[in-house]
Order: C-alpha cells, then sequence, then structure tokens
C-alpha cells in the first residue's frame, strides 16, 4: 500500500469513528446523486466548467467509495477478486457485442 493510500486510510479510519458509518454511507448516496447530475448537465461540447465539476463529484464519490469499502470490511484481495470476475464477465459479454455488430453491417 503506498503512503498516500496509508494516509488515506488512517484520516478515513478516523473520519468514520467521528461522523459513523451509517451517516457516510447516506453521505456517499447523496456524492453519487450529485456526480449523476454533473454527468447529466456535461456533454462533450461543454466548457472545461463543466468538466471540472464533474472531475470534482468523481473525486467526492471515489473518497467515499474508499469510505465504503472500510465500512463493509471489503478486504483489497476481496475487491480486487470482485474486479476480476467483473472484468471477465464484461470482455465475455463485449464479443457478443461485436457478433451482434457484424450481424447487423451484413444486413445493412
Amino acid at each position: 500500500m503506498s503512503k498516500l493510500r496509508q494516509k488515506r486510510t488512517l484520516f478515513y479510519a478516523d473520519l468514520i469513528k467521528r461522523r459513523s458509518g451509517p451517516r457516510q454511507v447516506l453521505k456517499a448516496c447523496e456524492e453519487m446523486g450529485e456526480l449523476m447530475q454533473a454527468l447529466s448537465r456535461y456533454d462533450s461540447y461543454q466548457s472545461a466548467k463543466r468538466r471540472h465539476a464533474v472531475h470534482e463529484e468523481i473525486v467526492d464519490v471515489f473518497i467515499l467509495l474508499e469510505q465504503l469499502c472500510m465500512i463493509f470490511n471489503l478486504s483489497e484481495e476481496q475487491f480486487n477478486r470482485i474486479m476480476e470476475d467483473k472484468l471477465r464477465k464484461l470482455r465475455a459479454h463485449m464479443k457478443t457485442w461485436s457478433s451482434v455488430e457484424k450481424k447487423n453491417e451484413i444486413k445493412s
């Protein structure tokens, strides 16, 4: 674990202890809603200001996601195992997209 990650982990542990896990779970829901709003306002032709707003909300959600991992005792090993499984399924699903796209090209 990097020093930055260690610092964040210690900080999050203190924060969760002070504010309580359930309160941080609600905060995570709030931040995810703010990210949804920022994304819904953004399109690729928007200003740097709107893009920055999306960046800010992504980081807010990431901070809360790291806390949720701690609150729900999701270890890095468990996280990585689940992530690999999800990515494997996504890769398999993407292969079906390619075959569907090829079929659509043939029909056109």
